[in-house]
């Protein structure tokens, strides 16, 4: 049944008019139905959550593992990296360069 069908004759009984034999029928099993959407879609929020925390979390080790290998190419004795030697007068090893979407610490 159309939902906003269902509403409107629900809010007519309650301004005094007749229900048709079967709504209340419908209005109960519609509200089961959208409950029980509302429940599945709950699951797959939390599910979506727990993925977005994943992969925040190996953006971020992945951040800090390339940090590692450019502070670690430069104790090897080569050039800091165009970016790094821009950030700042000191090597990659005191350099903290701003990666799109790294949070604030």
């Amino acid at each position: 049944m159309d939902i906003e069908k269902l509403i409107e004759q629900l809010n007519g009984y309650f301004e005094g008019k007749d229900l048709k034999r079967g709504v209340a029928l419908d209005g109960a099993t519609t509200l089961s139905t959208l409950r029980a959407e509302n429940e599945q879609l709950r699951a797959e929020l939390e599910q979506v959550k727990r993925c977005i925390e994943i992969v925040e979390n190996q953006r971020d080790s992945a951040i800090k593992e390339l940090e590692n290998y450019m502070v670690q190419d430069v104790l090897d004795g080569n050039e800091p990296c165009a970016i790094c030697a821009k950030a700042s007068d000191t090597p990659c090893e005191y350099c903290n360069p701003k990666w799109r979407g790294q949070k604030e610490e």
